[in-house]
């Protein structure tokens, strides 16, 4: 068995506190990065914080947030490889900005030419087969709170298990 780690912050300024909000709790999460086995986070951001816009691999202390968590679910080798396979194969595609302004007016999120922070790790569940395709996440948004909701479910799950 192999984990799935997620660090879910929520980051210090305004944008951060409009992104929680508008996925469903102003206390939630605004920004969700995959912790990668030596610690860096691999992520798509709008700033240029941490390497450059987009998707891109960051040191592990590229931003102090307000608060954060890591969820990790448990999966198969296999699952691990699609999901990081996904992720390696999305690096230096731009942030998805028309899809944050989506998560208010809703649109479907599986655009690969851009990926938003979520939308990628939603994206990479899916072409991992940790998660059925949009059974978990609606066709038309997936906000960093929805995603921590589903990764704390199947993390819950598997303490079951």
């Amino acid at each position: 068995m192999k984990k799935l780690p997620l660090m879910f912050r929520h980051g210090k300024g305004t944008s951060s506190d409009l992104i929680a909000w508008f996925g469903g709790s102003l206390l939630g999460w605004s920004h969700v990065d995959f912790v990668m086995e030596d610690g860096s986070l691999l992520g798509s951001r709008e700033d240029d914080v941490g390497g450059g816009r987009g998707v891109r691999i960051r040191p592990s202390d590229y931003e102090t947030p307000k608060f954060s968590q890591v969820i990790s679910i448990n999966c198969t080798e296999v699952q691990y490889a699609r999901y990081t396979g996904f992720l390696f194969a999305q690096l230096g595609k731009p942030y998805d900005v028309p899809g944050i302004f989506g998560m208010i007016t809703g649109r479907d999120w599986h655009d690969p030419s851009a990926w938003f922070c979520s939308e990628l790790q939603a994206g990479a569940a899916e072409a991992g087969d940790v998660v059925p395709p949009s059974l978990a996440f609606p066709v038309w948004k997936v906000t960093p709170n929805g995603l921590a909701l589903v990764w704390s479910t199947l993390s819950g799950l598997a303490d079951k298990l």
